[in-house]
């Protein structure tokens, strides 16, 4: 069994290799299955395939209309240099939605792509084009079905094979081909019983020939106009992003070009009319100032103009001669116009000479070198031609030639305008800056000034050179005695304001060391205080006496227990050694002092007991 699907592309001479290669490795007989939503009913296709007595089923042959009940389809006839606009303004109005938008070739993708990046429209914004390797079509194609909401430029590359679920509008930006391809873009939407919209976007010239074909194939499409309150100009936001980067504008530059050349290569003219095209107003929507040169569109205005135009002004011109010839004849002007058209008739015969010696070669090359850069993108193979002849060589010989002569002349014109300039005393790189009254006040670059007064010289012929090294001598004396100074001055400018920056260091560095002592000095005498009033050490509860235990004076002193205060704290002989010092020295104190209570004023915590009994303990 062989399945094809999407059979009426696949059989196309385009896959012809591929498809004849996969037949010759099938057997004979076989069960041979073709799908396609606008399937083919060419008797030389199905020949290919070998195909004995084909059964062709089609859905919606009893239907109404080839296209799903669900799916709401709408066309709308729009300017051409209006497009971006439109585009731009129908994304900023569907920001919560799933959008296709179709274009017409790939380099229309690249740069719309970019430049609505640049644009932020409000919505995430994808692009799925040939021109892509294939890991990044998939990377492109599973980013957009995971995004809820977002917008897919693609050509027609994204209209066969691929499943978007939940995509809600299909826009085509560009004419579609045919009718069939119309049904293939817009079935990327209302996909199995699910709803969806597709809006078809025209020119006034492409409006009748497609709308014809679209009713032929059964497709009930309904025409709606722009609410042209809601419409955006994006033009100079487009003008300003070419303005600032070149790679931009050669992009948009080759999206206008591959524009008409889609167009003028589509095979039904009834429809696709390239030169009814603004391309003026295009080129500007686009955000170029100037429309870009398009050769091969030149070269087919010519062709189409023909004969005809060549007679009409042939005799036009023969016309305007006669008025020429006739009114020289009145103003006495004769002899002279014979002569200016002796003139023009040499330099024409000089012309076509160079044309008759250039279009041999041209021809027997077989190719010109103008239509070059338009090949290299138009064909996917390109032929290459041997120069049997050797013309090239020729050619370029004479090229050769014509360089040199170039070249002297410039040569030539360099030479005669470094003698003008030489002759009219011009310096180069100097620069001078006046004041209102005349005078420099600036000159680049700098010129020395004279020290010594000028003197009256005798007028002599020739440089007396004993006076000019005299007068050199005493300007460099003077120069180098002002230069000295200036010097010395530096200096000592130098010396003092290193000084002054010592001072400053020794004086900041003076004020730390101070502080730093009379840190130490609290924190030694903090420490003193918190020793001598016991803060650090913890009560310990079994020095107290036993209340229940009756104690003698006797048993009392042999216990060797001192009470302090109303706290009746206990001390021992090892713990009241720190405390036992300074008491002992308040003891003397108060024999050789009047009566004074030092020990109660001192030291509150302590009893009021004689200082004699302590300093016995």
């Amino acid at each position: 069994m062989a399945v094809l699907d999407e059979a009426d592309r696949i059989l196309d001479m385009g896959f012809a290799d591929t498809l004849n290669a996969i037949i010759e490795n099938l057997p004979k007989t076989r069960q041979t299955l073709l799908f396609s939503a606008t399937q083919t009913k060419s008797v030389k296709d199905l020949a290919r395939l070998s195909l004995k007595n084909p059964e062709y089923v089609w859905v919606h042959e009893q239907a109404k209309f080839s296209t799903p009940a669900t799916l709401e389809q709408n066309y709308m006839v729009c300017e051409l240099h209006q497009k971006v606009n439109m585009l731009f303004s129908f994304l900023r109005s569907h920001l919560k939605k799933k959008i296709i938008v179709f274009f017409a070739c790939c380099k229309e993708v690249q740069y719309l792509f970019r430049v609505f990046c640049r644009l932020r429209p409000g919505i995430s914004v994808l692009a799925l084009h040939g021109k892509q390797q294939q890991m990044k079509r998939v990377e492109v194609y599973n980013d957009f079905v995971r995004k809820t909401s977002a917008v897919l430029f693609a050509t027609d590359i994204a209209a066969r094979g691929l499943d978007f679920p939940a995509v809600n509008w299909v826009l085509q930006f560009d004419c579609p081909e045919d009718a069939n391809t119309y049904i293939h873009r817009v079935g990327r939407t209302a996909r199995y019983k699910e709803g969806g919209e597709a809006l078809l976007v025209l020119l006034a010239s492409e409006e009748k020939g497609m709308i014809a074909q679209l009713q032929k194939k059964k497709v009930p499409i309904n025409k709606i106009e722009v609410n042209p309150e809601k419409l955006v100009f994006v033009q100079q936001k487009l003008e300003a992003f070419l303005a600032q980067e070149k790679e931009q504008k050669e992009r948009a530059q080759r999206c206008f070009v591959s524009y008409l050349r889609s167009i003028y290569l589509m095979k039904n003219k009834d429809v696709f009319d390239v030169f009814q095209l603004k391309l003026p107003e295009y080129a500007m929507s686009l955000g170029l100032a100037v429309a870009p040169r398009v050769r091969f569109l030149n070269k087919a205005q010519q062709q189409k103009s023909g004969v005809t135009q060549d007679n009409s002004g042939a005799a036009g011109h023969q016309s305007e001669d006669e008025l020429k010839s006739f009114k020289a004849q009145l103003k006495g002007e004769q002899s002279q116009s014979s002569q200016s058209e002796e003139e023009e008739d040499e330099n024409d015969e000089d012309e076509n000479k160079d044309e008759e010696t250039l279009k041999p070669a041209a021809l027997l090359c077989g190719f010109n070198e103008e239509d070059e850069d338009d090949q290299k993108d138009q064909d996917l193979l390109t032929v290459k031609r041997k120069d049997v002849f050797n013309i090239s060589e020729e050619s370029q010989d004479d090229e050769g030639t014509d360089a040199k002569a170039k070249n002297q002349k410039q040569k030539e014109s360099k030479f005669k305008d470094a003698k003008k300039i030489q002759k009219k005393n011009f310096r180069v790189n100097t620069k001078k800056i006046f004041t209102e009254e005349g005078e420099v006040v600036q000159q680049w670059p700098p010129l020395q000034k004279t020290m010594v007064l000028d003197e009256e010289e005798e007028e002599t012929s020739g440089i007396n050179m004993e006076a000019a090294k005299e007068r050199l001598r005493k300007e460099d004396q003077e120069f180098d005695k002002i230069e000295y100074r200036r010097k010395i001055k530096e200096k000592h400018r130098e010396k003092r304001l290193k000084e002054k920056a010592a001072r400053r260091e020794a004086s900041k560095q003076h004020k730390e060391e101070k502080k730093k002592g009379d840190d130490d000095d609290d924190d030694d005498e903090e420490e003193a205080v918190a020793y001598l009033s016991g803060a650090d050490e913890e009560f310990d509860p079994s020095t107290l006496p036993d209340p229940d235990k009756v104690r003698n004076s006797e048993s009392s002193e042999e216990e060797e227990w001192l009470v302090f205060g109303t706290g009746a704290r206990g001390f021992t002989n090892h713990e009241l050694f720190p405390v036992a010092v300074p008491v002992f020295l308040l003891c003397c104190l108060d024999r050789y002092l009047p009566p004074i209570n030092l020990i109660g004023s001192y030291w509150p915590c302590l009893t009021s007991a004689p200082a004699s009994a302590l300093c016995q303990e």
